[in-house]
């Protein structure tokens, strides 16, 4: 009826400690280093008018600035049929700035931080690594610059 997908994850010689701010998407945690982290917005509170479509991508009008917005449930290819992303999160990467829709945001934890070595998280690029959180699954480090890199925003730096 379906397939099983086994993932170890190695206990490595040395680890990565950091801040990551935790999000939902789907059924499943994701995290985001605080350092890549500029500022959360409620859609909800954000000006109706500060939320525009330029060209059939849509952007977030924040301080003057145009920042090209993304949802992380498409990013990542799950359904999205009634999903709702009600959080934005601005995210820097040193070079540009640009936005992600999530459906909600967990807790900030300092995680540690291991590395993926299967080959299948490796292909996709977008990950720093995997952590254990607080229930015993598993959550992904995204890795913001690499995620820039996918949707193209780095050939338009804003």
């Amino acid at each position: 009826r379906g397939t099983i997908f086994k993932i170890e994850i190695p206990i490595p010689k040395s680890v990565l400690i950091t801040d990551c701010l935790f999000v939902q998407s789907g059924k499943h945690a994701f995290g985001i280093a605080q350092d890549n982290i500029i500022r959360i917005l409620d859609q909800e509170k954000v000006k109706p008018e500060d939320i525009l479509s330029l060209e059939g991508a849509e952007v977030l009008k924040l301080n003057s600035r145009l920042l090209p917005i993304f949802s992380l449930t498409k990013l990542l290819g799950f359904k999205s049929e009634g999903i709702i992303e009600p959080m934005l999160i601005v995210l820097n990467t040193g070079k540009l700035h640009f936005v992600m829709r999530v459906e909600k945001v967990l807790d900030v934890e300092d995680t540690v931080i291991k590395s993926l070595s299967t080959n299948i998280f490796k292909n996709l690029g977008i990950y720093r690594g995997g952590t254990f959180l607080g229930d015993g699954t598993i959550g992904l480090i995204l890795n913001i610059e690499a995620v820039a890199k996918k949707l193209g925003f780095e050939k338009n730096l804003i």
